[in-house]
C-alpha cells in the first residue's frame, strides 16, 4: 500500500519506469513488434534493483554457450 515503504518508492520510480514498461510491452515478447534497446534493459534493471535492495553480486549467473 502507499504506506509501505516499498510502495512509496515504487511510486517515485514510477516515471522513470512507466516509459521503460511501456517500451518492454511494445516488444516482440510483449505485445508488439519493435525490439528493446540494450539501454532501455540496463536502465529498468538498475531502477528495479534499487528499488528491491537486491545486491547485484546476488543474483544468479546464468552460464553462456559459446557456439
Amino acid at each position: 500500500g502507499l504506506g509501505d515503504q516499498m510502495g512509496q518508492s515504487f511510486l517515485a520510480q514510477w516515471p522513470k519506469m512507466k516509459p521503460l514498461l511501456d517500451a518492454a510491452n511494445h516488444a516482440v515478447l510483449g505485445h508488439g513488434f519493435e525490439p528493446v534497446k540494450a539501454e532501455r534493459f540496463h536502465q529498468l534493471y538498475e531502477i528495479v534493483v534499487k528499488l528491491t535492495g537486491v545486491s547485484d553480486m546476488s543474483l544468479p549467473k546464468f552460464p553462456t554457450l559459446n557456439l
